[in-house]
């Protein structure tokens, strides 16, 4: 795995955490709207048009284009106020949106273990990551991630490796340091 595939993989790791805590949010938006449609007032058309849009963007990052159309579809439905729209193809995304939760909620599985492969390594790393943080030293903390992509972990590690990636990507460093040195406390003690 080259240092560009593996800093590909871990922000589509990121951005597929992101859908998953996204999804949660935006199904029951959905679900009433589309639900309860004719009596649906502006301010909840607005909201189902709002989650749409977010839902549009981030199943087009991580490649679900067909997905990503329909949440299109549903969001120029709740701005026009199509209310036969939404009753109708509402239930056609949320098959597709629980269909790719699904399939993430399973590659996340897969992609953890029963327990870390190298503890001294990841304490190591960790370390690596807080100090390149501190010091605003993006590519040295991205690397530190990028070779701790390569073993296995458990998935809470691989939690919060994607939660200091996903500070990284939006040049946080204060806040992927913080966790950062959190969690090597919580692996120091336990």
């Amino acid at each position: 795995m080259t240092k560009e595939t593996a800093g590909t993989n871990l922000a589509n790791m990121t951005l597929q955490e992101a859908i998953l805590h996204d999804a949660k949010k935006v199904i029951p938006i959905l679900e009433e709207v589309s639900e309860n449609v004719q009596n649906a007032t502006e301010e909840e058309l607005r909201s189902y048009a709002i989650s749409a849009h977010g839902m549009k963007g981030a199943l087009a990052n991580i490649g679900e284009t067909e997905a990503s159309k329909l949440a299109l579809t549903l969001e120029k439905a709740g701005k026009a106020q199509d209310r036969d729209a939404i009753k109708s193809e509402t239930p056609i995304f949320l098959g597709a949106l629980r269909s790719i939760v699904a399939k993430i909620g399973e590659e996340s599985e897969q992609r953890s273990a029963e327990k870390d492969e190298d503890p001294a390594y990841l304490a190591e790393r960790l370390e690596k990551i807080r100090s390149a943080c501190a010091s605003y030293d993006i590519r040295t903390a991205k690397a530190a991630i990028e070779d701790l992509e390569k073993m296995s972990w458990t998935k809470k590690t691989i939690t919060v490796l994607d939660r200091i990636s996903g500070h990284l990507l939006n040049s946080d460093f204060e806040e992927a340091a913080a966790v950062t040195s959190l969690y090597q406390k919580l692996l120091r003690y336990s």
